[in-house]
């Protein structure tokens, strides 16, 4: 995991100095910065926000503390959504039933829809435009003149047998 970088760390702590500009001094800065210097940029980020979002008054370092725990077990999470999905299409054994550039592009569709890039009605829509261009490789596939097997309806006769 990566440290947090002092640039991070200032430009997130202005962030609470805006909403609460007469409660970080210097000191009480440089003893948050070495108690959470630990903490990757990411999960300080989304622990900032957070308190932003849900703190009255200015968050302490418990505080502070506490929304990193909480963005490190959303983003673990996130991690395990993610790592679910991919592992629905890695388990599956190379055939030919799709091409990768259609898995990938499954993938993709489920990666944009865990991750809330797209919304439920887009991701129906790329669900059926998937099903639309798997129709389309399955009759390529059979080829283009080639027309399926059918069953002949009157009894072949060979005109050279003899009975």
């Amino acid at each position: 995991m990566n440290k947090m970088d002092l640039s991070t760390y200032d430009i997130e702590m202005q962030r609470l100095m805006s909403q609460w500009p007469h409660s970080y001094s210097e000191q009480r800065r440089k003893i948050f910065f070495n108690a959470l210097r630990d903490v990757s940029n990411h999960d300080f980020r989304e622990a900032v926000t957070q308190c932003l979002a849900t703190c009255r008054s200015a968050p302490l370092l418990g505080e502070l503390t506490e929304a990193v725990q909480v963005a490190r077990t959303n983003y673990m999470q996130q991690k395990r959504m993610d790592d679910a999905a991919r592992s629905m299409f890695d388990g599956i054994p190379e055939t030919n039933w799709a091409d990768r550039e259609f898995v990938d592009r499954c993938m993709q569709l489920v990666n944009d829809k865990i991750s809330n890039k797209i919304t439920s009605e887009q991701f129906y829509q790329g669900c059926d435009l998937l099903d639309q261009a798997a129709l389309v490789y399955k009759n390529n596939k059979k080829g283009p003149n080639k027309k399926p097997f059918e069953k002949r309806k009157d009894p072949y006769k060979d005109d050279d047998a003899t009975i």
